[in-house]
């Protein structure tokens, strides 16, 4: 005897709209979770870049904080002058992204476009040096678009003015855990009168992520500034 004549079977399972059906509210449940995902990813990747931003700025700034003017500018011609005759590695600053920037050949120095009003000290032309800080973010645009010359290479570059009393640096093109970053100093006499006989240089390092062009001219990803004597 057939115990499963009386039973009723139904095998149809589910139709195409039921399956379609179930994929949309599955996505829609999805989507706010993929969206926090994908979010959580850019902020990380953000944090890191900056991360890595700061420890370029730091090695390089370290290495400036333990010289004085007089030292800094000194090993910048030196660095030079090196280049002119032969490809050779000097002490110089930071030993950062395998001490490329301390090789003689990738250093160079350039000029402002119109050239920078002379710095004096002890001078009534001093103008108490106050400007140079107000006039630092104009004189940091010009020098990065200097900069924007040497975009693809490894190279320091530097400017002075026609004294030798204001100095901007650049790196170009520093690599850092993948990421590339250009970086510019500036160092600005902090005589306060025209008779002040001793005197400090305050620091600015600036660090842009060398893929925005554009973003040299506004805001920085780090900024760090101190305080150096000047011999």
């Amino acid at each position: 005897m057939d115990r499963t004549a009386g039973i009723k079977s139904d095998n149809k399972g589910l139709t195409l709209l039921e399956i379609l059906i179930s994929v949309c509210l599955l996505m829609i449940l999805l989507m706010p979770i993929s969206s926090a995902l994908l979010t959580s990813v850019k902020i990380n990747a953000k944090a890191r870049t900056l991360l890595t931003a700061t420890d370029v700025a730091q090695s390089i700034m370290e290495d400036i904080s333990e010289k004085t003017y007089t030292e800094c500018l000194s090993t910048m011609k030196s660095l030079e002058n090196a280049s002119k005759a032969r490809s050779a590695k000097l002490i110089g600053f930071s030993a950062i992204d395998g001490d490329k920037f301390n090789d003689s050949s990738n250093v160079s120095k350039v000029s402002f476009p119109g050239g920078i009003a002379p710095v004096t000290i002890n001078s009534t032309s001093l103008g108490a040096n106050t400007s140079l800080i107000s006039n630092n973010k104009g004189l940091n645009a010009k020098f990065a678009e200097i900069m924007k010359g040497y975009t693809g290479k490894k190279q320091l570059i530097y400017a002075l003015d026609s004294n030798s009393l204001l100095m901007y640096m650049g790196y170009v093109g520093v690599s850092s855990k993948g990421k590339v970053y250009d970086v510019i100093i500036s160092f600005l006499p902090l005589a306060r009168t025209s008779t002040d006989q001793f005197y400090t240089y305050e620091v600015f390092l600036d660090v842009y992520d060398a893929k925005d062009s554009a973003g040299r001219l506004n805001a920085p990803m780090v900024s760090l500034k101190t305080g150096i004597r000047a011999q």
